[in-house]
């Protein structure tokens, strides 16, 4: 509501850069600001594509976003980019890759467990940087492959030479300790749960059958955190069967125009097996979500911050907000708009520098280490030290101790 008044009487506008937050469908899990939060400032991109979609590609959003930004700007007004998809923000504001439309190339002839064992036989220095079940980084990997012609692992040492920015940008980072952020996360969840996640899911699993899309759990709106999770739950209530690329569509025997007949009985015929699955979905959901906000640190520090100077806005105690972090971030807002920011670069306390990108030498350390003890894979040694401290390492360690 504030963003009205960040550069006298121009307005701010407000586009999305969250790759889940373009589909329509799927709110609550998605977190799309409500028509309320929406009506004080124009906002951008957020809830027009169908679900159904499943090939919106980086060239798609790139297009858009930057026809938007320069027509915001020649109706003088700021475009506040908003969103955590990492790729959208480095295609988009810095000069243009050539290989955007890659992501289309596809590469379903490849079954999702033979995946990383393909990328090993392309590239096998990025195959030793993804984790065995990160499917959607591996497709991704094989298509830039195939579209290109040049390896994955060529393309990350790229990254490190950071090129120009397109636009003169201020980058805002609100932060919080993890510590504290965990049972606010949690708390969000169980909010989202209370507002009818499940509702909203089976509506939307409802919708995507009606349109005869086979569902899938690892490309589209349904890879959404809030969606993956309760693929048990979905597959509980619907008269679902699996596809050989790993897709669910309805039973052979089943017609959608009597689904909602079908889901009924099978919410109260299954209602055991439906509880636990909801309860395991739930859990899934605050681990993922709290693992996300984990990971968003080290990009930040490790990735963006060796391409431009970043405000760390501290949010771990928002007990006096206006004050101690509205005032100063509008502060900034309206140093950057006005072309004086160098007047606070120099010792503003939450300014982080721009810093040198990790040696390429970094990419021959990429490393697995496999826990026969845990049955688990870990990537690089900060990973694999983790686990070795985790509770489940020691747990099983003690039992293999004492034999239990």
């Amino acid at each position: 509501k504030n963003l009205k008044n960040v550069r006298g009487s121009s307005l701010g506008e407000i586009i999305n850069m969250d790759s889940m937050q373009i589909y329509r469908g799927f709110p609550i899990a998605t977190n799309i600001p409500t028509e309320e939060e929406r009506s004080s400032i124009p906002h951008h991109m957020f809830g027009f594509l169908d679900p159904a979609v499943k090939d919106y590609s980086l060239q798609n959003y790139v297009t858009q976003a930057s026809t938007l930004i320069n027509e915001i700007h020649g109706r003088g007004n700021i475009p506040i980019l908003v969103g955590g998809t990492h790729y959208y923000l480095f295609s988009l504001l810095w000069e243009r890759a050539k290989d955007l439309d890659y992501q289309l190339i596809p590469v379903d002839d490849i079954p999702e467990e033979e995946l990383w064992e393909e990328l090993r036989k392309i590239d096998p220095l990025m195959a030793e940087k993804q984790h065995p079940n990160d499917h959607r980084k591996i497709r991704k990997n094989i298509q830039y492959y195939r579209a290109t012609g040049k390896l994955p692992s060529s393309c990350f040492l790229n990254e490190n030479k950071a090129p120009s920015l397109l636009w003169e940008c201020c980058f805002m980072w609100v932060d919080c300790d993890l510590e504290l952020l965990r049972p606010r996360l949690d708390a969000r969840v169980d909010k989202m749960m209370e507002l009818g996640l499940l509702q909203e899911l089976r509506d939307l699993v409802h919708y995507l059958c009606s349109k005869k899309e086979p569902l899938s759990f690892t490309k589209g709106i349904l890879q959404a955190i809030g969606g993956k999770e309760f693929d048990k739950y979905i597959k509980l209530v619907f008269p679902l069967q699996e596809t050989e690329n790993s897709e669910y569509i309805l039973e052979d025997n089943v017609d959608s125009s009597n689904l909602h007949e079908i889901i009924a009985q099978n919410l109260e015929k299954r209602s055991e097996e439906i509880t636990k699955a909801i309860e395991e979905g739930t859990e899934a959901l605050k681990l993922r979500t709290r693992q996300y906000a984990k990971r968003q640190k080290p990009w930040v520090r490790n990735k963006l911050l060796t391409r431009t100077d970043i405000f760390r806005v501290p949010a771990s105690d928002v007990s006096n907000w206006e004050e101690e972090i509205f005032a100063p971030a509008l502060e900034i807002c309206q140093k950057f708009t006005t072309g004086n920011l160098d007047t606070l670069v120099s010792n503003h306390p939450w300014l982080l520098q721009k810093k040198e990108p990790a040696p390429e030498s970094q990419l021959q350390n990429w490393k697995k280490f496999d826990c026969d003890l845990c049955n688990r894979t870990y990537n690089g040694e900060l990973e694999w030290n983790e686990h070795l401290k985790s509770k489940l390492h020691r747990k099983n360690k003690k039992r293999q101790r004492t034999g239990t």
